[in-house]
């Protein structure tokens, strides 16, 4: 994701990110069109309100000449920061917050160069970067990094948890063991001073410390 556009009343990510740059773009286009076709009308009524003789049937295209200018600023502020986001492969919410990675925390470890991060977005054909149709690259779940880049692989928090499962080997799909002590085998432990026992997601029973706990003796 993202962000959120109020604009377009909806979430903005990986399967509409291309559209809403071509919107910002064409919408800025549209805006400087209106206002510099109707400035010449604009500069015209506004001469002729010092002499007096102003027509007031024009007030549409003064109309016209703000509501460009107005949407011209706006849009090309937003359509600039969105450029550079795109030059250097980073999203709204991780240019406030920073992506962690494994090796730490990293602004730039989507970015992987500016001719690949723009290919990512608007796809390796350049018959297709100026019309709606879907043309990223990716599947939106699995990303390229810095260090994958040249391996042409994705990489995401997905293949962290595949580091990791292969790291821990476990009877699990998943490839993570998760450890829990048994209520009963825990009170047991602390009554009679047995082992303790724990016990993994299937039920099954491991030893958790070798140090067994000792009873006070009577004296």
């Amino acid at each position: 994701m993202d962000h959120h556009c109020p604009w377009v009343n909806n979430c903005i990510g990986f399967s509409n990110y291309k559209y809403f740059i071509l919107f910002l773009g064409y919408a800025l286009l549209y805006s400087l069109f209106a206002a510099l076709t109707s400035l010449q009308y604009f500069v015209n009524f506004w001469s002729r309100i010092g002499s007096g003789n102003a027509d007031m049937n024009n007030l549409h295209i003064v109309f016209l000449f703000f509501a460009g200018v107005m949407f011209a600023i706006s849009l090309v502020s937003l359509f600039v920061y969105h450029c550079f986001l795109i030059s250097r492969n980073r999203t709204t919410l991780e240019s406030f917050q920073t992506p962690i990675f494994l090796s730490g925390p990293d602004k730039n470890g989507f970015n992987l160069g500016v001719k690949a991060n723009f290919v990512e977005i608007f796809g390796p054909e350049m018959k297709h970067w100026f019309l709606p149709l879907f043309s990223s690259l990716g599947d939106g779940v699995l990303y390229r990094t810095r260090v994958t880049a040249s391996a042409n692989s994705y990489h995401t928090m997905e293949a962290a948890a595949i580091s990791i499962s292969q790291s821990v080997p476990s009877k699990h799909t998943d490839g993570l063991k998760y450890l829990m002590m048994s209520g009963e085998d825990d009170r047991d432990s602390l009554s009679n001073g047995g082992q303790q026992q724990w016990t993994n997601g299937e039920g099954e029973s491991q030893a958790g410390f070798d140090n067994d706990i000792s009873t006070p003796s009577k004296s």
